[in-house]
């Protein structure tokens, strides 16, 4: 079983693939992941009400852990599960559905 067959059926629910950008607090630095699979993406689900992403609290973690000479990439964010529509610091970028089979 995978995260999606606890998501009722009515809710229309896809799984997508595609790129993540998630804007640090001070509008200063991003952190997430771009398209070249199979080495770097994100998958989320998708429905009718929004999006569901079981993985944005570890994206934010690593991004709020990750750093360069400027200091953390990602500042202000608290790791949470998505269950709607993205805050406007959350950037999904929808490149194609995938298959579960």
């Amino acid at each position: 079983m995978v995260a999606i067959d606890f998501i009722p059926k009515k809710l229309n629910p896809k799984i997508v693939g595609g790129k993540l950008t998630l804007v640090s607090g001070d509008k200063k630095s991003s952190y997430g992941f771009g398209w070249n699979p199979p080495l770097e993406f994100h998958a989320w689900i998708e429905c009718d009400k929004g999006i569901i992403d079981f993985s944005l609290p570890g994206v934010i973690l690593k991004g709020s852990t990750m750093s360069d000479d400027q200091g953390p990439f990602l500042i202000g964010r608290e790791p949470v599960i998505l269950a709607g529509e993205p805050e406007d610091w959350m950037i999904y970028e929808k490149v194609c559905n995938i298959v579960v089979g």
